[in-house]
């Protein structure tokens, strides 16, 4: 099917007026929408210049850079409840898949990770915590990790006796990581402000998370009323 149609894919997908005259990578956003959710996913005012923002990143597009963000961070979106920012981080995962694009990752929700450590323990995180992720017999790609809903988990959680702040954790390990290894970046969604991101997670960590993620918010009103 040609995306670009656009008569074809108002019929096949519901496209709304508003997306009329969007770019091609943006009308793949929403084709990607529709074909693996099943959901009309609408670009507006309030999410467009993200959007922009993450099919730069994902594309290597050197327009994404400016003064204040960089390719060599992950980026988190931050944001209130139902704006979008899950749904948003799903479909940019099954798009750079669809694609073909040469940007991979995986994204796993805060509070899975914490039933993993307390089921499996260490040995199940090492899954978030290995520089490269096997795709066939000769052939790897960079561990890179999206963190959604970060800070919905359990400031700590045990396995076996061993109680520790599991996605705390995580963060220093993938933070250390990415000091060696530019290229094994971490991306985030929460509902945290920058005061809330301090509370959680302590001056050490919340000042390496500042170095970690460019953060681009996401704001609007809530999508699932």
């Amino acid at each position: 099917m040609n995306i670009t149609n656009q008569k074809t894919y108002e019929n096949v997908y519901r496209i709304t007026p508003c997306n009329y005259g969007m770019s091609v990578e943006k009308s793949r956003f929403i084709w990607v929408a529709a074909q693996k959710f099943n959901f009309c996913y609408k670009i507006d005012k309030y999410n467009e210049a993200v959007i922009d923002k993450l099919l730069q990143y994902v594309n290597g597009d050197p327009n994404f850079e400016n003064e204040t963000i960089s390719f060599r961070k992950g980026f988190m979106l931050a944001g209130g409840y139902g704006t979008g920012k899950s749904i948003t981080m799903k479909i940019l995962k099954e798009y750079c898949t669809l694609t073909k694009t040469q940007y991979q990752f995986r994204v796993m929700n805060s509070v899975s990770i914490v039933e993993i450590y307390k089921s499996d323990g260490d040995e199940g995180l090492r899954q978030f915590k290995d520089n490269v992720v096997k795709v066939s017999e000769h052939l790897y790609r960079p561990c890179i990790l999206c963190i959604d809903d970060l800070g919905a988990e359990k400031k700590t959680e045990k396995n076996w006796g061993s109680e520790e702040d599991v996605i705390a954790n995580l963060l220093e390990s993938r933070y250390e990581t990415h000091q060696n290894l530019p290229g094994i970046v971490t991306h985030a969604t929460t509902n945290f402000d920058n005061d809330q991101l301090f509370a959680r997670y302590g001056d050490r960590l919340h000042s390496r998370i500042v170095e970690m993620f460019n953060f681009l918010p996401l704001e609007g009103p809530d999508r699932r009323e």
